[in-house]
């Protein structure tokens, strides 16, 4: 599938009897995909911090500016967004 002149691929777990286990696949995927310029999905989880996604989408400092300009104080931020938008 091409959106945006990128390939897409999914990959979607039923993890919550075991949500370790798929958490520890996480960096492993992330890597397999790096190594075909791939790039996560926003609302998936992956173990990518906002370094990595910086370098990964040229709109990235744009959109978290958005985000701090509508939740200045962060109330709307949890761990993972946190990881997210440093």
């Amino acid at each position: 599938i091409d959106y945006a002149g990128h390939d897409t691929v999914g990959i979607h777990f039923t993890w919550q009897k075991r949500p370790a286990d798929v958490l520890s696949l996480l960096p492993l995927l992330d890597e397999l995909f790096a190594a075909s310029d791939g790039r996560p999905h926003w609302g998936k989880l992956h173990s990518l911090g906002a370094a990595e996604l910086a370098k990964l989408y040229p709109q990235f400092a744009e959109a978290n500016a958005v985000r701090r300009s509508l939740d200045p104080e962060g109330r709307m931020m949890n761990p993972f967004l946190r990881k997210i938008f440093g």
